[in-house]
């Protein structure tokens, strides 16, 4: 797979015309270490499809093997060192560099390391480093027994994740349900006090306005457009009509029953 690209980008590297497109942008031949490194994945992925795995490439060229509809990412790059070198002479002009008297940079060692990517947990292998007496050629029957192992692994551990979501969302919507029972209850409480608060203001009322009719008036004296009388009789029937026993038991807790959640928004 990664060679057959490499063909393909290499021929159309050949075929290109133009000098600084064919420099910036051409393709180059394998070296030795990456001739080995995709003779590796090959051997790696055909193994992997015989056992009904699926290889892709992602978008940022990382590698991953999809078995039992888990995806595991790996990869198979040069091992690289941290080295001190000495300093060259431009390097040498910064004084910084010359207090140190060396620069520490990665170089490559040559040498080969596969990696799972993917975190298996505890008690799993995820590298293989080659060393000279031992080549990489000689793990990858180890390293696909790991990877096969993995995919159940992280199926698994799917299906545990997915239960524990559902359970939360299980709880959270009965926690939901509890808080808006809970809410319904106090507003339907609350409307029914608004009742009693209003039936215990206009009692008030029409006990302070029986005070008024006991008090001495004039009865052809006008406030305003209308005379004291008139004006006492419209009190009275405005308090009659907002008297909450004036609606009905029925009409009251009809009332009630509409009460939600939502009906108060402080």
């Amino acid at each position: 797979m990664l060679a057959a690209d490499r063909a393909r980008k290499l021929e159309e590297t050949r075929l290109e015309r133009d000098p600084w497109r064919k420099k910036a942008f051409g393709a180059t031949p394998f070296s030795p270490l990456e001739q080995r490194r995709h003779r590796i994945l090959d051997t790696i992925f055909r193994q992997l499809e015989r056992q009904g795995a699926g290889i892709s490439e992602k978008q940022d060229r990382t590698l991953q093997a999809e078995l039992l509809e888990e995806k595991i990412e790996i990869q198979l790059r040069e091992k690289l060192k941290q080295v001190r070198r000495p300093l060259t002479t431009e390097e040498s002009r910064w004084e910084w560099n010359r207090k140190r008297g060396y620069v520490q940079e990665l170089q490559p060692t040559g040498r080969l390391v596969f990696a799972i990517k993917t975190y298996l947990g505890k008690g799993h292998r995820t590298e293989w480093l080659e060393t000279d007496a031992s080549p990489l050629e000689g793990m990858l029957a180890d390293i696909v027994g790991e990877i096969l192992t993995a995919a159940p692994l992280l199926a698994e551990r799917t299906r545990l994740h997915e239960e524990e979501r559902k359970r939360y969302e299980a709880q959270e919507e009965r926690r939901q349900e509890r808080e808006q029972k809970r809410r319904r209850d106090h507003n339907t409480l609350r409307r029914f006090m608004e009742f009693a608060e209003q039936w215990r203001d206009i009692e008030l009322a029409q006990e302070f306005l029986g005070a008024l009719r006991a008090a001495p008036i004039d009865p052809e004296r006008k406030v305003g457009k209308r005379t004291m009388p008139q004006w006492l009789d419209w009190l009275g029937e405005r308090l009659r009509e907002a008297h909450p026993i004036e609606q009905g038991a029925a009409a009251i807790l009809g009332d009630i029953v509409e009460v939600d959640t939502w009906t108060y928004h402080d």
